[in-house]
């Protein structure tokens, strides 16, 4: 069964009508185990595949179809609509693995896997009928920054327009999430005192994509921009950005705020650990030559450094998220302070393996300035800073919210 495009081709389709996604029989859901022995055994493909990524701007159809079929975009979604349920820490080293093999493989699954756990949980039952009716969870894209203006129409509904930047996966993708503000009678609507924004869930077909995504890295994420006008979205298809009501239960049910970090910080640590391999590769070559950078002194400072702070970095993600974990088993709130870890956690993995990257780089001389491993690796974790979630305006946040809690306490 297919999309109905002629229902959506329409910029004013209605998301409520004529959608199905393509039903692909899967043998059982895997588990946590499986699925990571899965993934690392589809790493030499999918590292084979990393240069005809970036090339096309796009995952190889073997790497999306992996994806899409094998478990993976499920992870985050509710087990009674087929998906797996995976705890934090489970989907950590799930992700690590992957991005170790194509650094953009892992980016989108990151933000393919998570949509879907979002969409499973807050989304009405119209809308998870539909989107979750194959055997395989829908592929997910897009970001939620509330780019859009949602005009709220009489007796329900809302009329869409806007565009977005950064849309990980979409040209592989079923449905697209984005954000927007919400307006009734021409100004924004109020939701417990605050301007009111929401994500809205679109079917890819009804989502104009650009081209335009020429990077210095992830470039085989294919993140174009994107875009809609004037398109009916119904009250199902959409929920609020801030304290929307979980209706199925998943990890997804802490949001995109609280679970972002763990994909990103996964990210970060796949990165980090390929070029801590490729460097020690790089030195194994270049053994016995005049000079050798194995024989060097400042070489392995730096390199036995290096492996320190990755583990530091590794061990304080590990850490907070066990904390996070047993605090939320208990059936108990994450404090303000275990918050700020979460995302300060991330912040300092990306940080420690940009230093790495950069340190490879450089170590690695011309080797460098080609095509090589050492080069993708450089460039897509410097595209990963680039990411809001770890910038330094969210660093100081953190900074700020750590502040506050220990005055407080």
């Amino acid at each position: 069964m297919k999309l109905n495009n002629a229902s959506l081709s329409a910029r004013t389709a209605e998301i409520s009508t004529g959608l199905d996604i393509e039903s692909v029989a899967r043998a059982g859901a895997p588990s946590a185990a499986e699925l990571l022995a899965r993934a690392r055994a589809f790493r030499p493909t999918l590292n084979a595949g990393a240069d005809a990524a970036e090339a096309q701007g796009s995952l190889t159809p073997e790497a999306a179809d992996f994806l899409r079929y094998e478990g993976f975009v499920g992870m985050w979604a509710p087990k009674e609509l087929g998906g797996l349920d995976l705890s934090p820490l489970e989907i950590l080293p799930i992700i690590e693995a992957l991005t170790y093999a194509d650094s953009s493989v892992g980016w989108v699954l990151s933000t393919a896997s998570l949509a879907a756990g979002a969409a499973g949980v807050f989304l009405g039952e119209d809308a998870v009928d539909r989107m979750f009716r194959g055997d395989a969870p829908p592929f997910m894209a897009g970001q939620g920054v509330p780019n859009g203006k949602a005009e709220a129409v009489p007796g329900g509904g809302y009329r869409l327009n806007g565009s977005w930047n950064y849309g990980s996966g979409i040209k592989h993708a079923n449905f697209v999430c984005v954000g927007a503000g919400v307006y009734e009678g021409g100004r924004q609507r109020m939701r417990e005192g605050a301007p009111e924004n929401r994500f809205f869930f679109l079917p890819r077909d009804a989502v104009t994509l650009g081209d335009n995504w020429d990077v210095l890295g992830l470039r085989g994420t294919g993140s174009v921009d994107h875009s809609v006008s004037d398109l009916f979205v119904s009250e199902g298809y959409t929920f609020p950005a801030i304290a929307p009501q979980p209706l199925r239960k998943s990890y997804a049910a802490l949001g995109f705020g609280v679970l972002a970090p763990v994909g990103h910080g996964a990210f970060a640590l796949g990165i980090g650990q390929r070029m801590l391999d490729e460097i020690a590769r790089f030195a194994e070559s270049r053994k016995g030559r005049p000079g050798a950078i194995g024989d060097s002194e400042s070489f392995l400072e730096e390199y036995a450094g290096a492996r320190a702070r990755f583990r530091a970095a590794r061990a304080l993600i590990v850490e907070v998220w066990e904390e996070a974990q047993d605090v939320l088993a208990r059936g108990s709130r994450l404090s303000a302070e275990q918050d700020s870890f979460l995302r300060l956690s991330m912040i300092q993995a990306t940080n420690v393996v940009a230093d790495i990257c950069t340190f490879g780089y450089r170590i690695a001389g011309g080797t460098s300035l080609r095509k090589s491993v050492i080069q993708r690796l450089f460039r897509d974790i410097h595209a990963g800073t680039q990411h809001i979630i770890c910038s330094a305006p969210m660093l100081r946040a953190c900074g700020r919210d750590l502040l506050v809690t220990h005055f407080a306490s």
